[in-house]
């Protein structure tokens, strides 16, 4: 198991029961695939998607309950370049991890193939499995949702 994984269960082990560990050390960036609309009179091609992004949902659920990363100071960003280049970052304060601040790296690179949008990070920070669907006109909008362990994170990031 990747050792930053495993970081991240021991800072999240702290974290209120109605967060779920999997489903935030795993699934707060990770997205399975969500059905988003695009707009067949503007089609979204790779070149379209590059730009700058930020989270504008970013909502674990888990036991009934549903936690707002956002609200409580987390934030997400990526930036999607030319030639395949992702760069980015999430931030989820000591408020939602139970203890110190965690900055984690989205660097890496990205393709958009078959319309998924696939991260693929540098190093162990997370897997290489991100899957994020293009919505709105012209891909201004990514969207994912990732279930596991009876818990869902939903991500929504909208280009600035």
């Amino acid at each position: 198991m990747p050792r930053t994984l495993v970081r991240w269960r021991s800072v999240i082990a702290g974290l209120p029961r109605q967060i779920g560990v999997r489903a935030l050390a795993l699934g707060l960036v990770l997205a399975a695939t969500t059905a988003c609309g695009d707009d067949d009179r503007n089609p979204i091609t790779a070149a379209s998607l590059t730009g700058s992004y930020s989270a504008s949902v970013f909502t674990v659920t888990a036991f009934g309950s549903t936690i707002d990363v956002l609200r409580l100071g987390g934030r997400l960003d990526l930036t999607l370049a030319s030639g395949g280049v992702a760069t980015g970052s999430l931030f989820l304060p000591a408020s939602i991890t139970g203890g110190s601040a965690v900055t984690e790296s989205l660097s890496g690179t990205w393709t958009y193939t078959g319309g998924v949008v696939r991260l693929n990070p540098v190093g162990d920070t997370f897997r290489s499995d991100l899957e994020l669907r293009p919505g709105g006109r012209s891909g201004t909008r990514l969207e994912g949702t990732y279930v596991e362990d009876g818990s869902t994170a939903r991500l929504v990031l909208n280009k600035r």
